[in-house]
């Protein structure tokens, strides 16, 4: 089913005035016996033209964006928990911890929401703090 994906993100880095970001797209929505996912063209930064992302959201309450292209990596959020996930760039890789502090998941096979609030941290130094909310509606 065709979807429009919009995107806010704040991004909290040392104690600076939140970076926000927002994102409209048209994407695609599926339905499998244990996951929803949109997948979608990615432009939230300069040079990330191209690269498309896939966010699954899991009846367990994981909640995971896949990104492929220029940037690849695979970003895994749960409630309480700390994932690795590798992080492919241009300018090299790197192994970046995500833990999750909240999950709300209400997206189903018509649509709905998704808000997540997690850190970035590399050798558990933090790097960031993050929350998001994806709003996907069904095109009519």
């Amino acid at each position: 089913m065709d979807v429009v994906v919009t995107i806010k993100g704040k991004s909290f880095t040392g104690g600076r005035e939140a970076d926000i970001t927002e994102l409209c797209a048209v994407g695609e929505l599926k339905k499998s016996k244990d996951s929803v996912s949109v997948t979608y063209e990615d432009s939230m930064g300069a040079g990330l033209e191209g690269v498309v992302a896939t966010l699954e959201a899991f009846s367990n309450g994981i909640v995971t964006i896949e990104r492929t292209g220029i940037m690849e990596h695979k970003l895994m959020v749960e409630k309480d928990k700390r994932h690795l996930c590798l992080y492919q760039t241009p300018y090299g890789n790197m192994t970046v911890g995500v833990f999750g502090e909240e999950v709300h998941n209400a997206l189903t096979d018509k649509g709905g929401k998704i808000y997540m609030k997690y850190s970035l941290d590399i050798n558990l130094g933090l790097l960031s703090e993050n929350e998001i909310e994806i709003d996907v509606k069904a095109v009519n």
